[in-house]
Protein backbone atom coordinates (compact mmCIF):
# COMPACT_ATOMS: atom_id res chain seq x y z
CA UNK A 1 0.00 0.00 0.00
CA UNK A 2 1.43 3.40 -0.68
CA UNK A 3 1.26 5.92 1.57
CA UNK A 4 2.69 8.98 -0.01
CA UNK A 5 0.98 10.62 -3.41
CA UNK A 6 2.97 12.85 -5.50
CA UNK A 7 1.49 16.23 -6.40
CA UNK A 8 3.86 18.23 -9.23
CA UNK A 9 7.33 17.77 -7.65
CA UNK A 10 6.43 17.24 -3.46
CA UNK A 11 5.08 14.22 -2.19
CA UNK A 12 2.07 13.99 0.46
CA UNK A 13 0.74 11.91 2.96
CA UNK A 14 -1.71 10.14 1.79
CA UNK A 15 -2.92 9.29 4.94
CA UNK A 16 -3.31 13.37 6.00
CA UNK A 17 -6.72 13.62 5.75
CA UNK A 18 -7.77 10.60 8.05
CA UNK A 19 -4.31 10.88 10.26
CA UNK A 20 -4.59 8.34 13.04
CA UNK A 21 -1.91 6.64 15.33
CA UNK A 22 -2.11 3.43 13.29
CA UNK A 23 -1.34 5.39 9.86
CA UNK A 24 1.48 7.00 11.46
CA UNK A 25 2.87 3.94 12.63
CA UNK A 26 2.67 2.14 8.92
CA UNK A 27 4.77 5.04 7.73
CA UNK A 28 7.45 5.62 9.85
CA UNK A 29 7.94 1.73 9.78
CA UNK A 30 7.61 1.45 6.43
CA UNK A 31 10.36 4.21 5.93
CA UNK A 32 12.36 3.01 8.66
CA UNK A 33 12.66 -0.36 6.49
CA UNK A 34 13.78 1.33 3.52
CA UNK A 35 16.55 3.20 5.27
CA UNK A 36 17.51 -0.14 6.87
CA UNK A 37 18.46 -1.16 3.37
CA UNK A 38 19.47 1.95 2.61
CA UNK A 39 22.02 1.00 5.57
CA UNK A 40 23.00 -2.18 4.37
CA UNK A 41 23.59 -1.21 0.79
CA UNK A 42 25.40 1.51 1.70
CA UNK A 43 23.59 3.72 -0.68
CA UNK A 44 20.24 4.83 -1.29
CA UNK A 45 17.52 3.42 -3.14
CA UNK A 46 17.14 5.72 -5.87
CA UNK A 47 20.56 5.90 -6.57
CA UNK A 48 20.50 2.27 -6.90
CA UNK A 49 17.49 2.18 -9.41
CA UNK A 50 19.89 4.98 -11.29
CA UNK A 51 22.22 2.65 -11.31
CA UNK A 52 19.90 -0.17 -12.56
CA UNK A 53 18.75 2.44 -15.52
CA UNK A 54 22.35 3.47 -16.72
CA UNK A 55 23.96 2.48 -19.59
CA UNK A 56 27.28 2.81 -18.65
CA UNK A 57 29.62 2.81 -15.59
CA UNK A 58 32.49 5.20 -15.05
CA UNK A 59 35.84 5.06 -12.92
CA UNK A 60 38.17 7.09 -13.39
CA UNK A 61 40.13 6.02 -15.93
CA UNK A 62 37.56 4.04 -17.64
CA UNK A 63 34.53 3.32 -19.06
CA UNK A 64 32.28 0.08 -18.76
CA UNK A 65 29.41 -0.89 -20.65
CA UNK A 66 26.69 -2.01 -18.52
CA UNK A 67 25.98 -4.90 -18.96
CA UNK A 68 26.25 -6.26 -15.53
CA UNK A 69 24.11 -7.95 -12.50
CA UNK A 70 23.68 -6.89 -8.99
CA UNK A 71 25.46 -9.59 -6.93
CA UNK A 72 25.69 -10.05 -3.11
CA UNK A 73 29.26 -10.85 -2.75
CA UNK A 74 30.99 -11.54 0.56
CA UNK A 75 29.00 -8.84 3.40
CA UNK A 76 28.22 -6.62 0.30
CA UNK A 77 26.06 -6.14 -2.65
CA UNK A 78 27.93 -4.84 -5.68
CA UNK A 79 27.70 -4.63 -9.42
CA UNK A 80 29.67 -7.02 -11.03
CA UNK A 81 30.77 -6.60 -14.86
CA UNK A 82 30.70 -10.07 -16.54
CA UNK A 83 32.97 -9.17 -19.64
CA UNK A 84 36.11 -7.72 -17.21
CA UNK A 85 35.06 -9.62 -14.06
CA UNK A 86 34.56 -6.38 -12.57
CA UNK A 87 33.30 -5.60 -9.25
CA UNK A 88 32.19 -2.20 -7.93
CA UNK A 89 31.17 -2.08 -4.21
CA UNK A 90 28.02 0.22 -3.59
CA UNK A 91 29.28 1.23 -0.80
CA UNK A 92 32.02 2.98 -3.32
CA UNK A 93 29.54 4.79 -5.28
CA UNK A 94 30.88 8.22 -5.87
CA UNK A 95 34.38 7.44 -4.57
CA UNK A 96 36.01 5.04 -7.13
CA UNK A 97 32.82 4.80 -9.96
CA UNK A 98 29.83 6.38 -10.46
CA UNK A 99 27.27 6.47 -13.49
CA UNK A 100 27.98 9.81 -14.27
CA UNK A 101 31.92 10.58 -15.71
CA UNK A 102 31.82 14.28 -14.15
CA UNK A 103 31.07 13.17 -10.28
CA UNK A 104 34.62 10.80 -10.63
CA UNK A 105 36.62 14.14 -11.78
Amino acid sequence: MRLTEKFKDNYWDKTELNYNQESKSEIIDKLGQLEDIEEELGIDLITVFKILKAVNIYTKDKRYDLRNSLSYMGNSWVIQNHYDNECFDFKDYGKTWSIKKEDLE
